[in-house]
């Protein structure tokens, strides 16, 4: 495994990817509507973003990254991407269909970069981790 990709929220997540990983190459995945540590990289530290709105905002809506979070973050994520609430709902939508598994949209977040082609060019093989639950199986197509 030479790439792990995780969805960012405030940062926990992420930053507990970055410590454990070691030498692979860490990427962060955030909803464009949400991309609070996306935000934060750009300013040099963690800003407060007031409106967030996406469909996995109850999972990775973070207003603000924390401070311990958004450190470890900084320097070890090796980007954050940005993907489309479509790209999410997709996956989502992708993993009932093909594997009968059901996440809760902020969990999808990080595959949605892969089926986005934001990895395309990274080389070797990529592990994304899927996590959450919070979610409603009825919203799902049968």
């Amino acid at each position: 495994l030479d790439t792990l990709v995780v969805a960012v929220g405030g940062g926990g997540l992420a930053a507990g990817a970055v410590l454990a990983a070691g030498s692979r190459r860490v990427v962060g995945v955030e909803p464009y509507g949400a991309a609070t540590m996306h935000e934060a990289l750009r300013a040099g530290r963690p800003v407060r973003l007031n409106h967030l709105e996406s469909v996995a905002a109850d999972a990775l809506g973070a207003g603000q990254a924390g401070e311990l979070t958004y450190a470890v973050c900084a320097d070890g994520l090796d980007r954050v991407e940005l993907v489309s609430d479509e790209a999410i709902l997709g996956v989502r939508q992708w993993l009932w269909d093909h594997a009968r598994l059901v996440y809760e949209p902020g969990g999808c977040a990080a595959l949605a970069a892969l089926a986005q082609g934001l990895l395309d060019d990274d080389p070797g093989p990529i592990g994304v981790l899927l996590c959450g639950s919070n979610t409603d199986p009825g919203n799902l197509r049968r």
